[in-house]
């Protein structure tokens, strides 16, 4: 079997991006009326700090949204799962069970360990589905399984 990378990105959330572009056009706003009606250089600084703050917190929803996102990558030893905060790999014949549980992928070894793959939000849930058929087809094919045996196809 084809060695193969799944990328499950996680994604901005709607609501954070919104309140970042409502602080920036209300200090782009204040500006324009500060400078407008001349009321001086406080309002235009403060008008400048909301603008800024917001282009802050879109930077920072897009960061935190790259890091949630997780790699996987499989081939015909094992997989290895690849994220910002950790990196685990199993070998095919360490490997108890690949299921789906909401949200999550769950990997059973043969110690009886459960290990959790969880979407990361914003995700699509074909992208973590794609990721658990990947896993079941490696798993199956690690174990000498052919369509028509063994799991159902």
């Amino acid at each position: 079997m084809d060695a193969s990378t799944y990328v499950i990105k996680g994604r901005p959330k709607v609501k954070s991006l919104a309140i970042a572009a409502g602080v920036s056009l209300a200090g782009m706003v204040l500006v324009g009326l500060a400078t407008l009606f001349g009321w001086g250089d406080v309002p235009v600084i403060v008008g400048l700090g909301l603008a800024g703050i917001g282009i802050g917190l879109v930077l920072t929803t897009q960061e935190a949204a790259r890091k949630a996102s997780v790699e996987a990558r499989m081939n015909d030893q094992g997989f290895l799962l690849v994220s910002s905060r950790t990196r685990f790999g199993l070998e095919w014949k360490d490997v108890a069970r690949v299921s789906m549980k909401g949200n999550e992928l769950l990997l059973r070894d043969r110690k009886g360990h459960e290990i959790k793959v969880i979407a990361p939000p914003g995700s699509q849930p074909e992208e973590l589905d794609g990721l658990a058929e990947a896993m079941a087809r490696h798993l199956d094919a690690s174990r000498g399984y052919r369509r028509g045996e063994g799991r159902p196809g």
